[in-house]
């Protein structure tokens, strides 16, 4: 009986150092998560392969606090939002389908939902992602703070 609830206890203490549970404080990923809901972190997924293009990502944000957005521009990339879509390197990349119904605006566009192109360039570093909210046009992410080191990237939401 010792030993199994020593084991137990080496699998609950396992999990529980490789993933936390996190409330949303905001509405930046509405419709994906809503405010309020708790959402469970992989704290290692990150540490034997790199983010993903559209993964959602943990990350700590100015005033250290954790933020939660979507992963769109990968190291090395330009990018450029269209309210047609997203262009890496010159292309129009597609979304996934199960993301069909968010459309990301160019910075432009939320102080001025008239703004005609030429829209801004983001370079993404070598060591940096650039990251988006699914809610676009209440999500503060890297249109405004720019791109996000990946040393800043704590870990991936589980969906």
């Amino acid at each position: 009986m010792k030993k199994i609830m020593l084991i137990i206890l080496s699998i609950f203490l396992l999990v529980s150092c490789e993933s936390k549970t996190m409330k949303m404080s905001s509405s930046s990923m509405e419709p994906t998560f809503k405010k309020g809901d708790s959402v469970v972190i992989n704290l290692k997924a990150y540490a034997k392969e790199s983010p993903k293009r559209w993964e959602v990502a943990v990350y700590q944000g100015h005033n250290d606090k954790l933020w939660i957005h979507r992963i769109v521009g990968l190291p090395g990339e330009n990018l450029v939002i269209n309210p047609d879509g997203i262009y890496i390197n010159g292309t129009k990349i597609p979304k996934p389908d199960y993301l069909s119904h968010i459309s990301y605006l160019p910075e432009e566009m939320l102080v001025d939902k008239d703004a005609k192109s030429p829209y801004k360039e983001y370079k993404v570093p070598n060591d940096s992602y650039f990251l988006l909210g699914d809610n676009s046009q209440k999500s503060y992410d890297s249109r405004m703070v720019g791109t996000i080191s990946i040393n800043k990237i704590k870990g991936k939401v589980q969906q």
